[in-house]
């Protein structure tokens, strides 16, 4: 097992993680989740242990860029690192509450930047809370800025409704994945020309995470979205739109947009979904309102920092967010 750092003193080590290390792990965000919406909310609260298939999708996806940290031999934190491209992105990092305010979060934040760099990321950044102080603090004194908001959105599904699978969508297979995946290197480019969403598209395939559909036009994949439709922690009736990428030469992109967003709620309803939710960034303000306009309404928000290189998204229609 590789050993990445250790300060003697304190008998403190960080490594990556391994499978034996996930129960351990879902206990240490369970624990410092807790404590900080516990807090947050004036009350004691048991916020609700991370997926065990969440963990292994990070793990499978960079088993070198999930790190646990140990004190006298326990986990007592750990960190998740990411990367889309030339872009990487951090989270989310739990220290247990007792072992904060020591550094360890500091530590566990400059190896996953280490671990980024050398992977060849241009751009570092991560998604936090703007309403907790510590957690700016955190970033900013780490040599992190502002960059924008990442809008945290939801919509109850109602059978009712009536709705349907556009015409001009459709599911998209795993046999066909490999033959899609230079298509969507390309719509991920448009976004910003640093960006491969490709390993989140193989992920959804290979760890079981849900569904991908495509928007066809003229014999091309205009659009693709991803739907999560995984058990999230014990919320069976929960999905999300983890994705959703358009080409930037589409004459109505508004539609197609509101198109790719209907086929996922059509699939979440055939599934017994009832909730559906989806984090975007705040850089379009025609998104916001097509958003809106679809039933979604502004839950909370968190904001992205970046420490290295510059991050503009170029599109005005695209679901994307740094956080997990």
């Amino acid at each position: 097992m590789r050993l990445l750092s250790r300060v003697k003193e304190e008998s403190i080590e960080i490594r990556p993680m391994t499978h034996k290390d996930i129960i351990e792990t879902r206990r240490v965000g369970q624990e410092a989740w807790s404590d900080l919406v516990s807090r947050d909310l004036g009350r004691k609260v048991l916020y609700p242990a991370r997926s065990r298939r969440i963990i292994e999708t990070y793990m499978w996806k960079e088993p070198q860029g999930c790190l646990v940290v140990l004190e006298d031999g326990e986990i007592v934190g750990n960190a998740f690192s990411h990367v889309w491209g030339k872009v990487g992105w951090v989270g989310p990092i739990e220290v247990v509450p007792q072992s904060q305010n020591r550094g360890i979060g500091r530590m566990l934040l400059a190896e996953c930047e280490a671990y980024l760099a050398k992977k060849g990321c241009q751009v570092i950044g991560v998604e936090t809370m703007p309403n907790v102080p510590k957690n700016l603090h955190f970033y900013f004194s780490c040599g992190y800025r502002t960059s924008r908001l990442t809008l945290i959105s939801e919509k109850p599904l109602r059978v009712n409704e009536g709705r349907r699978m556009p015409d001009d969508t459709r599911e998209l297979t795993q046999t066909e994945l490999d033959g899609v995946l230079p298509r969507i290197a390309e719509l991920s480019a448009q976004v910003n020309p640093l960006l491969d969403f490709s390993i989140e598209f193989i992920a959804l395939f290979k760890k079981k995470l849900g569904q991908c559909f495509v928007l066809e036009h003229e014999g091309r994949i205009r659009g693709m979205a991803m739907l999560h439709s995984y058990n999230r922690s014990t919320d069976a009736n929960y999905s999300s739109i983890k994705l959703l990428l358009m080409d930037d030469q589409l004459e109505n992109k508004e539609e197609a947009f509101r198109q790719l967003i209907m086929a996922c709620e059509a699939k979440a309803l055939e599934l017994g979904k009832k909730r559906m939710y989806t984090r975007f960034s705040s850089h379009s303000p025609g998104q916001y309102i097509a958003m809106n306009e679809a039933g979604y309404r502004l839950a909370s928000a968190n904001i992205r920092v970046i420490k290295d290189g510059d991050f503009e998204e170029k599109l005005e229609y695209h679901i994307s967010s740094w956080a997990g």
